[in-house]
């Protein structure tokens, strides 16, 4: 009876140390991806701000050409009623 026990003890520790160390190892490399998760997100969302600050930039140049031919024609208009001296 006491082989019996040694040898269930033995091979319940051949399954027990090889499956704590892979659950160590699988722990582990589950931390590191969730840290690179939370900097992708992180980046993301300043590329996400940044994408929007460049839209509105580009939003504002177009204005500005569709307006700098109007401001041409005020000056024109300025300088041809521009009384001579």
């Amino acid at each position: 009876m006491v082989v019996d026990l040694d040898i269930i003890f033995k091979l319940i520790s051949l399954c027990v140390i090889p499956l704590f160390g892979w659950v160590w190892k699988t722990n582990s490399n589950v931390t590191t991806l969730e840290l690179k998760l939370e900097y992708a997100d992180r980046e993301i969302d300043k590329l996400a701000q940044n994408s929007a600050k460049a839209s509105d930039v580009a939003k504002d140049i177009e204005y500005i050409k569709e307006t700098i031919g109007d401001l041409k024609e005020m000056i024109g208009e300025l300088q041809r009623n521009r009384p001579a001296t």
